[in-house]
């Protein structure tokens, strides 16, 4: 069989998932212009076998109700969900139709779907125990109250109707359906028992006011079984790539379709079209979070009548904490705002006016031209203003468009330090650390230079915290003329300061400041500084919320600062911001997207990503090296990636993986000459995947002093060039962390990688008939690695014992008869001269037809002839099966192999159909060579070596000597007479 990764002919076009935008037959310009407000109906989700569009109505319903589940593996289901969502946000305005989305996930399912316009909330907490998940139901019910109603006030008893009648041109207010997707359900219900009630609640209830539940699982949830109209199942009856659609009362409903598929690169312009052209839905209103106010209130340039003396705040004012105000809560969406341009103008909303309208810092926003500002007030006070200004413009803005400095001469700005991904320097007690105080000068000056040189209209916007404590140091004189400068400087580069401080003084600096700060907050009672902040020396103050804002001129305006958010809440804040971030970031780092990438790799690197800029952000160091214990062959994936990441945060010089192999003496495996000190020298300005061979394991023991103490000192003379990612068994890893703490302390341990499901069928290689086997990846590109029969008939596979040969054939086998079962035309014939091959997982027994097995030698003979006079019948007529012979174990020194009829048919022409699998110890010293290894090599069969690359086999294969030596566990070399490659095996289940 011949291997191939790219060399596989292209998908005909008859395979080929359908896209969705060519079915659906219309531009998407003309679906989403002037009828994008069309009325519901059915939606289109794939082809049937017959060639017709498949459609389910999901927005009507059908006689036994809207709601529909959807089962199968993560990645299939994931697609097809895509799939729905974009036909229906396609096919119907927000006006018709708005998505809720739900699971505990973190939202992977539902990767570029929440910036659509008609989405309403999102949760993805990464628990199923987490409380905005217990919310969910409650959030609904007060929806469907409104829904009710708007119903009844419109004399209409249900959603259907009221869209007739909006159709038929009544003047009624748009009511759109609400599809609530929840994926992990199934998951979901056995960690929440709790949710079960209210979620059957809510189906039995809802229909009338147009709410529809869309449940995603792996398998089906037998407590929602009765309660939905329609299922989709993957795979179909058709297998992979196959779907099937079951619609209850509707029996015409194709058993098998195609689903058709829609990519993130075609999907990301068409949401991005879809927010231009509008209208965007409302938000859902969370009932314990009274909606915010829909004015705004931000203070007009010129005012002429006296500022409100009102002593308190109204009573309609809203106890809305900052994040919840802009967006940021946990039942928010930030997204949707940071992937708005960046000049788009914003309303970092940062408290209320005595009249309950949200008083939003306009000066702040990017397209604004007053840049720069001024806080006044005790520490507390200020400090409650910073906040409430970073973490509003933090929810406004990507870190792609804008950027944090905190520096505190004496204490931090923000008081305790949030450490955002918008943050690029933060620090305090600068006074008393001159060195730290220079470095924040060199930073800002840096800055600026960097800006001017550059002239980049793509650099982000940056807003300079500088609290000056009690008012600018005379003794540090510099300190004030490098924000002088900032100021001065700063308005044409993009960059913003915002000082604070106690007083205002009248020196010489406060006066050079006062007239570039262009607006001012007085946070608290401070006479003797008020007539020269905001012109006015008494106003009240009558709590310790209350502020003054002077903005453009004018009178200063009162406001009640939005209380202070919860720690756990600006935590939760912080999580979210920095996965978006990376997910926004990594594909240009890593060179890849998310899409052609294992979810468990992903996951990994983006753990990673946060894990560097965290320490980046902060100044402090984290172990770059890894530990990984485990089997998983995905570590390699991840470990080009992980180089890919360093080299493009500028960690190391080019970030290429070389791959090694060390025992536990410290020598390296396969090369003699080699030394682990060779591999960290040709490693330098990468990765090195450092694999652990167990050879030596039983003499020397775990953490074996050859071993460890090579490792320890060769990474402290090397430190972090070359980054090491040691690979060993779980026990091994375990052992030397134990035994060492330098593994604990200069080493991040990896966890197991989640296990992947099922290959997605569009994103399979191409077949051109049944007889291509996978046997794993390729050791360097990590790509499939395929057995084609039809280019090669017949395989050796040699190694010693304990190499995972016979594991190898055995999968080979299985796959086969599961070919064999889905219709291909072929017949398996099998001696296990070991009696150990494994009994295919797809039958579960070798008494299957089509499958002959025996492991003695005597009664093989007999089968073997059946076999022989098949192929001879195939030539006669033309037709027939194609016929496998697996042979392992067999014994070549009996007075007659039973091999021996088949020499004469291994050279016959292909139309004979027959492929011989033969597996086979190392050809041990001084052995006779076996005439059927003859004769495989002579009709340019290739062979598998597992266990190490070397002796007659490699001799007869010419396998050149850099190839040659110890091949570790899961790995295996792949030689035709021409060429070769290594092949890393998948795991023993």
């Amino acid at each position: 069989p011949e291997t191939r990764s790219h060399l596989a002919p292209q998908v005909p076009s008859t395979t080929a998932p359908p896209d969705l935008l060519d079915l659906l037959g219309t531009p998407v310009d003309e679906l989403i212009g002037d009828e994008w407000g069309r009325p519901p109906h059915p939606t289109l989700i794939g082809v049937g076998e017959d060639g017709d569009p498949v459609w389910v109505d999901i927005l009507r319903g059908g006689r036994f109700g809207p709601h529909g589940m959807i089962t199968g593996p993560r990645r299939a289901r994931d697609a097809l969900l895509r799939t729905i969502v974009f036909s229906l946000a396609l096919s119907h305005s927000p006006n018709v139709v708005n998505f809720a989305f739900a699971d505990f996930s973190g939202g992977a399912s539902f990767v570029g779907l929440g910036y659509l316009p008609h989405v309403v909330t999102a949760i993805h907490p990464t628990s199923a125990e987490s409380p905005v998940i217990s919310r969910l139901h409650s959030v609904v019910e007060t929806e469907r109250r409104r829904r009710e109603a708007v119903l009844q006030n419109a004399g209409i008893p249900r959603w259907n109707d009221y869209q007739t009648a909006v159709a038929e041109g009544r003047p009624l207010d748009p009511l759109p359906a609400l599809i609530v997707i929840i994926d992990n359900t199934g998951p979901l219900l056995e960690a929440r028992p709790d949710l079960i009630e209210p979620i059957m609640a809510l189906c039995g209830e809802r229909p009338a006011q147009g709410i529809r539940f869309v449940f995603c699982s792996a398998e089906e949830t037998a407590l929602l079984a009765d309660l939905v109209a329609w299922r989709i199942e993957i795979p179909g009856g058709t297998g992979p790539g196959s779907a099937s659609l079951q619609v209850y009362g509707e029996p015409g409903h194709p058993a098998s379709f195609r689903p058709a598929h829609v990519s993130l690169d075609a999907s990301d312009p068409i949401v991005e079209a879809m927010r231009r052209r509008g209208p965007r839905a409302s938000r859902l209103k969370w009932p314990d979070e009274p909606a915010p106010p829909p004015q705004t209130s931000s203070p007009p340039p010129e005012t002429s009548s006296p500022p409100p003396q009102t002593s308190a705040p109204g009573p309609g004012i809203p106890e809305f904490d900052v994040l919840r105000l802009n967006g940021g809560g946990t039942s928010g969406m930030f997204e949707e705002t940071w992937a708005l341009p960046a000049i788009e103008p914003r309303d970092p909303a940062i408290g209320y006016d005595p009249d309950g309208n949200v008083v939003t810092l306009y000066p702040l926003d990017i397209s604004s031209g007053i840049p720069h500002g001024l806080i006044v007030g005790e520490t507390a006070a200020r400090q409650h203003t910073v906040r409430n200004i970073t973490l509003a413009l933090a929810a406004n803005y990507s870190p792609e468009d804008l950027t944090f400095a905190f520096a505190g001469l004496g204490e931090h700005p923000l008081g305790e330090p949030i450490d955002l991904p918008h943050v690029r320097f933060s620090d305090d007690e600068l006074l008393g650390r001159p060195r730290r105080l220079q470095a924040f000068i060199d930073y800002l000056s840096g800055e600026l230079d960097a800006r001017a040189a550059s002239r980049s209209a793509d650099a982000p916007g940056l807003v300079v915290f500088a609290d000056v404590s009690l008012t600018f140091p005379s003794s540090r004189p510099e300190a004030g003329e490098a924000l002088l400068k900032l100021a001065q400087r700063g308005r044409a580069l993009g960059v913003q300061l915002l000082v604070s401080s106690s007083t205002v003084e009248g020196t010489t600096i406060w006066n050079r400041f006062l007239p570039l700060l262009g607006w001012r907050i007085a946070a608290g009672r401070m006479p003797p500084s008020l007539q020269r902040v905001l012109g006015q020396a008494s106003l009240p103050f009558p709590d310790e919320r209350t502020a003054y804002l002077l903005a453009g001129g004018g009178r200063p305006r009162q406001f009640t600062l939005a209380p202070d958010t919860p720690r756990a809440a600006i935590d939760d804040f912080v999580q979210r911001t920095d996965h978006r971030f990376a997910d926004v970031t990594l594909p240009d780092l890593l060179m890849t997207g998310h899409d052609a990438e294992d979810r468990a790799v992903m996951d990994l690197l983006r753990r990673l990503y946060i894990l560097e800029t965290r320490a980046a952000r902060s100044g402090e160091s984290r172990p770059r090296h890894l530990i990984y214990g485990g089997t998983d062959l995905r570590i390699a994936r991840a470990a080009t990636l992980y180089g890919r990441l360093l080299a493009g945060l500028g960690v190391l010089a080019h970030g290429n993986m070389r791959e090694g192999t060390a025992d536990w003496t410290g020598h390296v495996a396969g090369d003699p000459g080699a030394s682990m000190a060779d591999l960290f020298r040709e490693s330098r300005g990468g990765v090195l995947l450092l694999h652990v061979s167990r050879a030596h394991d039983a003499s020397t023991g775990v953490g074996g002093p050859g071993f460890q103490e090579n490792l320890r000192s060769l990474v402290q003379q090397h430190g972090e060039d070359p980054v090491v990612i040691l690979w060993a068994d779980p026990e091994q890893v375990l052992g030397l962390r134990q035994a060492d703490s330098f593994f604990t302390d200069r080493f991040d341990r990896i966890g197991s990688f989640e296990q992947p499901p099922p290959p997605d069928p569009q994103s399979r290689p191409a077949a051109s008939s049944d007889r291509r086997i996978p046997i794993g990846v390729d050791a360097e590109t990590h790509e499939p690695v395929l057995l084609d029969f039809d280019v090669d008939r017949h395989l050796l596979i040699s190694g010693p014992p304990g190499s995972g040969k016979t594991f190898l054939m055995g999968g080979i086998i299985d796959r086969l008869v599961s070919q064999q079962a889905a219709g291909a035309e072929t017949l398996v014939y099998v001696l296990d001269g070991t009696a150990n091959l494994p009994v295919p997982s797809s039958i579960g027994s070798w008494e299957e037809p089509g499958v002959r097995y025996t492991d003695s030698p005597e009664e093989f003979g007999t089968l073997l002839n059946e076999a022989i006079w098949g192929t001879r019948a195939r030539l006669l007529s033309g037709q027939g099966p194609e016929v496998y012979v697996f042979v392992a174990g067999r014994n070549r020194l009996l007075t007659e192999d039973p091999l021996a009829p088949v020499l004469d048919q291994l050279g016959a022409v292909r139309e004979h159909g027959l492929h011989l699998v033969l597996l086979r110890q190392r050809i041990s010293f001084g052995e006779p060579l076996d005439p059927l290894v003859d004769t495989l090599r002579e009709f340019g069969a290739p062979v598998l070596l597992t266990g190490s690359a070397g002796g007659r086999e490699a001799n007869l294969w010419e396998v050149p000597e850099a190839l040659r030596g110890f091949l570790p566990q899961h790995q295996a070399l792949l030689a035709h007479l021409d060429r070769q490659r290594l092949i890393r095996l998948p795991e023993p289940s």
